[in-house]
């Protein structure tokens, strides 16, 4: 078990590194209105907690 606790949020590389998918297609999502970011200056972050609804809504889809 790692000594460090989970980010509260991520970069999009990093976001996409976590769920899997390309950098690109991170921004993709947040200009479809799927996941929602926010700025610190002119970095961009994305909560855990919204890439982990966003996951969730996916699913939930699937099972559908």
């Amino acid at each position: 078990m790692s000594d460090h606790p989970a980010a509260l949020a991520y970069s999009p590389g990093k976001a996409a590194e976590v769920i899997g998918c390309s950098r690109p297609f991170i921004y993709t999502l947040i200009n479809e209105g799927e996941i929602r970011a926010f700025k610190i200056k002119a970095r961009t972050f994305i909560a855990r907690s919204e890439l982990e609804a966003f996951i969730a809504r996916n699913l939930e889809r699937v099972a559908a």
